[in-house]
């Protein structure tokens, strides 16, 4: 008896759930075309080349100045590593 009475809502929610994916298709059907437009207008796909036409290694961009990283590994450069300290009590003072 219960079942039979909560059928029409099973049935609502179904419903409800489908009504939300046809809204979600709608709204994608809608704005793929812009989408493409505006990818064609603003040359999009542009980008996507020079991001592929990076320099090598010796080329640097134009209007970029080179910088020299070197890494020192903390055993080598002989660094004491600090004690962490409680931030709920902070440091003991004497």
């Amino acid at each position: 008896m219960v079942g039979i009475a909560a059928l029409p809502g099973i049935v609502l929610m179904g419903l409800s759930m489908v009504a939300v994916g046809v809204s979600i298709l709608a709204l994608l059907l809608l704005t793929w075309p812009v989408y493409r437009l505006l990818v064609v207008v603003s040359g999009g796909r542009e980008v996507e080349r020079q991001k592929q036409e990076q320099p090598s290694e010796g080329m640097a961009w134009p209007g970029r100045r080179h910088v020299d990283v070197k890494i020192i590994d903390e055993s080598q450069a002989g660094l004491v590593q600090a004690q962490p300290v409680d931030e709920v009590a902070g440091p003991e003072r004497t």
